[in-house]
């Protein structure tokens, strides 16, 4: 997932932010317990107003991911 998300970031030009965590070291618990996240890999979109506008768990494809940019940037 993580070479597909970099791709879409690429294009993407700076317009949203994009931060990956790996939710998978104890470093990082608290943001998985934050959102609930219990399998890998898990996408969240967080809109303007930090609330998760949604949230896809496993793979998904490039459209997917695009159309849930478009909806926090709308």
């Amino acid at each position: 997932m993580k070479p597909l998300v970099e791709q879409v970031k690429a294009e993407d030009s700076g317009k949203v932010p994009f931060e990956f965590y790996d939710v998978g070291s104890n470093a990082n618990s608290d943001i998985a317990n934050r959102y609930g996240i219990l399998y890998i890999p898990t996408l969240i979109f967080i809109g303007k107003d930090g609330s998760v506008v949604d949230k896809i768990v496993g793979a998904t494809d490039k459209a997917t991911i695009e159309q849930n940019i478009k909806k926090i940037t709308e």
